[in-house]
């Protein structure tokens, strides 16, 4: 699964190649959109909400 370009990952504390997009959920309702992210190096995940508004600043 490809990243928008817009979306910038958040970064990781280890020293590998940071964290890539591996999953997304779309917006349901009033619930934002998620983006989930993992470190290939370490096995960190992290899941941010998207917003509308983030989308649109970036």
């Amino acid at each position: 699964m490809e990243s928008d370009p817009q979306q910038r990952p958040p970064d990781c504390t280890c020293d590998g190649e940071g964290l890539q997009l591996v999953s997304s959920v779309p917006r349901v309702g009033a619930l934002p959109e998620l983006y989930t992210y993992r470190c290939e190096a370490c096995g960190h995940v992290k899941t941010r909400e998207v917003g509308i508004n983030d989308k649109r600043k970036r």
